[in-house]
């Protein structure tokens, strides 16, 4: 069956989105952008761009990055029949140096788990921002949780009707969340308990599968990185030899921009 790059969008031009929607076309594969209320401007310069979209409008006072989620849920259920294999990710920070799906393929088989995501490569109680917000909105488990390794929740891969069941899973628990922006941190309890750690895999950098650059190759983390790579800024981030086919937070780092462009 086919494979499918989607995304979701709130508020940007298509300057912002350009590189995730070009570099997923390049791999062949379907490529959707939901947007949400989208403005005509934008519309038109996706369609001049020749993107696939699906238009979303609607009222909410939910915050985008949690309110994507449901509508992720909805989409991917409503075309489960025609794709068996999804690659969900932010839209503004994800660079796709190449096809990631054989690797996707390899590593589900390999852990035989129906959904891969990216470690952080750092515990929570290491990164500061992460460890305010797992406080923030779970306070009553923290203290559970704060020494697990973060699995970044802006690329979510595998199986689609599984992927799907995720999302739901994700907005469900940011609907109520004390803190505003919780997708995150909900998807870090999923993957922390037992019934989420068999089903998920998350994948390690040295796997060279995908990179989360904003601690993997972030300077004020190095002492507290699990899995070291080394980072050579003269390039793009790869482990033995073999650059990464998902970037993720390639634009914290302006070499790398300089490198994609």
């Amino acid at each position: 069956m086919k494979k499918l790059f989607l995304s979701s969008s709130s508020n940007y031009n298509w300057d912002k989105i350009k590189i995730w929607n070009n570099s997923a076309k390049n791999t062949g594969h379907d490529v959707i952008n939901i947007i949400i209320n989208p403005n005509e401007v934008l519309m038109n310069e996706l369609k001049n761009n020749d993107v696939n979209t699906v238009p979303y409008w609607i009222q909410s006072n939910k915050p985008p990055h949690n309110l994507r989620f449901i509508l992720q849920y909805k989409y991917l259920m409503s075309v489960a029949d025609q794709y068996d294999k999804v690659i969900l990710t932010d839209s503004r920070d994800v660079y796709f140096h190449s096809d990631p799906f054989p690797l996707l393929e390899k590593l589900m088989k390999k852990h035989n788990k129906p959904i891969v995501c990216g470690s952080e490569s750092i515990l929570y109680k290491n990164e500061p921002w992460g460890d305010q917000n797992l406080k923030q909105g779970f306070d009553y488990i923290y203290e559970d949780f704060k020494n697990n390794e973060i699995s970044n929740v802006g690329v979510l891969c595998g199986d689609i009707k599984h992927i799907a069941d995720l999302c739901l899973m994700i907005f469900t628990m940011c609907f109520h969340n004390p803190a505003p922006v919780s997708d995150q941190s909900s998807f870090n309890v999923i993957t922390g308990t037992e019934f989420g750690k068999k089903l998920i895999h998350t994948s390690t950098p040295s796997e060279g599968f995908v990179i989360q650059m904003g601690t993997v190759a972030e300077q004020k983390f190095k002492h507290n990185i699990i899995d070291k790579i080394n980072i050579n800024t003269d390039k793009l981030p790869e482990v033995d030899g073999n650059i990464f086919p998902i970037i993720h937070q390639y634009d914290r780092f302006d070499y790398i921009r300089s490198l994609i462009q």
